[in-house]
């Protein structure tokens, strides 16, 4: 009832002429709306996973049902700690200017890094019908971890997810990507500048399920064994670590699945996630967006009753 008829009009106007000029600057740039999109194309249509895999998923499940209540733990406390400096502290009589060095340097200090890594790390072979990327490298060769830190969340998603293993990754050089790219977001939290944790989520437990999935393979590297594909155990890491974060669950089936479009993959993502989810409400029972809110004093209504007031009686 509160949604005005007028509303509607301005929405569905603003709706299309944002779309409108969206396809516009894509045909301007010679970009096509496929490629900011997360859609790994080519995934078997078959069943990837088997009973053995069972006892890994449910470890993965466990390992980023914590790792993501550490991840919300540190976002929140450089949250907490840049909004009594930008409010109450010594950077109080410099705004705006001290919020936009800060960025600044933040944004200089993470190309820095990044490009550091990327430098120290080797050279491979680019695949046929992939996108090179080079840096130092020569004309055939690409970049891993350059790839999967600057080319983008959307193509370094596709490469993890990848059925077909486009790049043998390195597992020194992946953890050496994790440990970066998971220090410098949680620099950036509370910076005065547009950025959320979805993204972020997906990538760290990406990399951490492709981790596992690696580890497994090297174990046990023989195929009659029946496990799961890296690019499996990525996939469902993203789950893993988007629910203990923002405790989404059947939200997040229904993403990552048409990622990927395979729907036989939705069973192992329904039971990393129920795990992960309880494991990471085990620990905190509030995830980032209510924490985020909590401290910025934005007032919600809980999903669920305290037993205090489930205990109320309400008089209309």
């Amino acid at each position: 009832d509160a949604w005005s008829l007028e509303m509607s009009l301005s929405t569905f106007v603003g709706t299309a002429l944002t779309c409108a000029f969206n396809a516009l600057f894509l045909n301007m740039s010679g970009y096509k709306v496929f490629d900011f999109m997360i859609a790994v194309h080519g995934y078997p249509q078959e069943r990837v996973w088997g009973i053995r895999d069972a006892p890994f998923i449910v470890c993965l499940a466990v390992s980023l049902g914590g790792l993501s209540f550490v991840y919300n733990t540190v976002l929140v406390r450089v949250f907490s700690m840049r909004k009594h400096m930008a409010a109450d502290g010594c950077l109080r009589r410099y705004q705006p200017w001290a919020k936009i060095v800060e960025a600044a340097i933040i944004a200089g200090v993470c190309t820095l890094v990044w490009s550091t890594v990327s430098g120290l790390a080797q050279c491979l072979e680019t695949p046929k019908g992939m996108m090179e990327f080079n840096m130092q490298c020569p004309e055939t060769k690409s970049n891993e971890v350059g790839f999967l830190l600057f080319k983008g969340p959307e193509e370094a998603l596709k490469l993890l997810y990848s059925p077909n293993e486009v790049f043998d990754f390195d597992p020194l050089q992946l953890l050496v990507v994790l440990l970066s790219y998971f220090g410098l977001n949680a620099c950036m939290m509370g910076l005065a500048v547009p950025m959320g944790a979805f993204i972020p989520n997906m990538f760290i437990g990406a990399i951490v399920g492709r981790l596992i999935g690696q580890a497994l393979h090297m174990f046990h590297p023989d195929p009659a064994l029946g496990f799961a594909r890296e690019g499996f155990y990525s996939l469902l890491g993203s789950g893993a670590m988007l629910t203990g974060s923002i405790r989404q669950n059947l939200a997040i089936v229904v993403f990552l699945t048409e990622c990927v479009q395979d729907l036989n993959l939705a069973v192992p993502l329904i039971v990393t996630i129920f795990i992960a989810e309880k494991v990471a409400k085990s620990l905190a029972e509030e995830g980032l967006d209510e924490e985020l809110m909590a401290r910025k004093g934005v007032r919600y209504l809980n999903p669920d009753l305290s037993q205090e007031r489930g205990m109320m009686f309400i008089r209309a």
